[in-house]
């Protein structure tokens, strides 16, 4: 049955083959080579392997198929991977909902070239560091005001207010200053 489902010609003999295939390791090589899509997500819809589930969600040439094993992928690494490395934006951003990696999430909130899901990252993060980074760097200026709200840090925003380039975001520090002055009465 294994080698039938692996390398019969006719892709109906292959499918019927798999559907009756026990063994893991023929499911892991059909969801990792076959050359139909549809096999290929069956196989993996069957495989417990977590090595096979990460290999399919990083590798695999079709969107459907790695957002289906991200969503069954246990390794945050896999889940991070993907998060910081997926071509396509919007796997990239489901990626980025499931990590629990805070150095993922500010890599992200840093580096990513998407700004939707810089700003998914910059809501997310926990570190300080990275909200100061983007409220200082970023180019997007929706980014760096949400930075700037999230901001504790008083030296940095009186010198983001005093920047008189960019009053948008010179507006947006003094009125967080003076929510942070407004907090310690």
């Amino acid at each position: 049955i294994s080698n039938v489902a692996i390398n019969d010609n006719d892709d109906e003999i292959r499918l019927l083959a798999l559907e009756k295939s026990a063994s893991q390791n023929t499911i892991s090589h059909i969801a990792l080579n076959d050359k139909n899509p549809e096999i290929r997500k069956i196989a993996l819809q069957m495989s417990a392997s977590q090595n096979t589930i990460s290999n399919v969600a990083i590798n695999d040439s079709d969107d459907e198929i790695r957002i289906l094993a991200l969503k069954k992928s246990a390794s945050q690494n896999t889940i991070s991977h993907v998060a910081l490395n997926d071509k396509n934006p919007e796997i990239r951003k489901m990626a980025l909902q499931m990590t629990a990696s805070q150095n993922t999430i500010s890599n992200v909130a840093i580096n990513d070239s998407n700004d939707e899901i810089r700003m998914s990252a910059l809501k997310k993060t926990a570190s300080q560091n990275t909200i100061h980074y983007l409220a200082k760097n970023d180019r997007n200026d929706n980014i760096r005001k949400a930075a700037i709200k999230r901001s504790n840090d008083i030296g940095l925003l009186q010198r983001i207010a005093s920047d008189n380039e960019q009053t948008a975001i010179s507006e947006s520090a003094k009125e967080r200053l003076q929510e942070l002055g407004n907090q310690e009465n």
